[in-house]
């Protein structure tokens, strides 16, 4: 399980039509291309890049997966390899939840109206309603990989006639990186630190004998970027992002091990560690 405050993440695939349903309102499918089933997993390898300086837990539902493969498992000549690849994904960077289920047997959820039982929405309910009850500063949300027709920002649900709804994410990555901005677990802290200056002026000459580098604009704007920018190392690395206002990359120093608190920096177009930004970011 992941700490008590946390950002928990459920990802749905939408199923066969041939195939137990896991849920009612989950959009089922008769043909697939292999292109289109290759995008599924392209997604969760794209999260695990992008998503290496990232503190979220990723869940999915082993049935839902199943239900998804049906096609795969009978067809594999049509869909070579397809199925190994999916499930190393999902190992390597999510986590089944049904062996550490939460949900309650005797517990009534409704999403949209209709009760429904042993799905990601349940859990992800049950789980909301469990860090509310323990006052732990947690968010969740289902991603829905198309799985859901028309979905809306939120899952409207109800644990025993009372309403706690779980946000829907699009599965994209565009859409998942601008959720964590304002939903991120634990919360990302900016610390200015008066060496780099403030709007290209105030900075120290030298430190330990060193060039200080430079802050170009205001630890408001830094902050804000602070919240888009990715790293390769979740407890002790850097993190980037782009200034577009300044046309100058970003890096983020922690202030210690383990921590979330940021101080920041601009670097200059001829920073040899630029290249590799480059490939991190997608630039």
């Amino acid at each position: 399980m992941a700490n008590q405050e946390s950002c928990q993440l459920f990802i749905i695939l939408p199923e066969h039509e041939d195939a137990e349903k896991t849920s009612s309102c989950i959009r089922d499918f008769s043909v697939m291309s292999l292109e289109e089933v290759t995008g599924y997993i392209r997604l969760i390898d794209t999260m695990e890049c992008r998503g290496q300086a990232e503190h979220y837990q990723l869940y999915y539902d082993s049935k839902n997966i199943d239900s998804f493969l049906k096609p795969v498992q009978e067809l594999p000549e049509c869909y070579p390899s397809v199925e190994l690849t999916l499930r190393n994904s999902l190992n390597r960077f999510a986590e089944d939840w049904r062996p550490e289920a939460r949900q309650d047997g005797d517990v009534e959820y409704r999403l949209f109206y209709e009760t429904v039982a042993d799905d990601s929405f349940c859990e992800a309910c049950e789980r909301k309603y469990l860090s509310a009850t323990d006052s732990a500063n947690s968010t969740f949300a289902i991603i829905n990989h198309k799985a859901i027709d028309r979905a809306p920002d939120n899952a409207a649900m109800t644990r025993n006639g009372e309403s706690v709804d779980v946000a829907v994410v699009d599965g994209s990555i565009e859409a998942i990186e601008k959720w964590l901005q304002s939903n991120r677990r634990p919360v990302r802290v900016y610390n200015w630190n008066p060496k780099h200056g403030e709007n290209g002026t105030g900075a120290h000459k030298e430190h330990k004998n060193d060039t200080v580098a430079i802050l170009y604009c205001s630890r408001e704007h830094a902050s804000g970027l602070l919240q888009t920018a990715l790293g390769e190392d979740a407890e002790t690395g850097p993190l980037y992002a782009w200034d577009e206002d300044f046309n100058r990359y970003m890096e983020f120093k922690r202030e210690s091990k383990n921590t979330m608190v940021f101080h920041s920096f601009h670097l200059e177009d001829y920073d040899r560690k630029i290249s590799a930004i480059k490939k991190l970011l997608g630039r």
